[in-house]
């Protein structure tokens, strides 16, 4: 079976609260980063191309600037 390539897209944009304590804003900023991510691999209609389900995951990361220095380790 081949493999099919992966597509990717990082959008970084500025949150006014940690994602346990969200604002409507801060919600809207979020739809707005989903929107521009698909937009940057194709655009929904090119990627879904007729499938039924996608998956999208996503990494809110809070940069613990002052413990870290500004350096964040996600851990698969």
């Amino acid at each position: 079976m081949p493999k099919e390539k992966s597509n990717v897209s990082i959008v970084q944009k500025k949150l006014q609260e940690t994602p346990f304590e969200y604002s409507n804003k801060d919600l809207t900023t979020v739809k707005e980063m989903i929107h521009e991510s698909l937009e940057l691999i194709g655009g929904a209609k090119n990627i879904l191309n007729g499938a039924q389900t996608i998956v999208l995951k996503i990494n809110l990361v809070e940069v613990p600037v002052k413990s870290t220095k500004g350096s964040v380790l996600t851990d698969p």
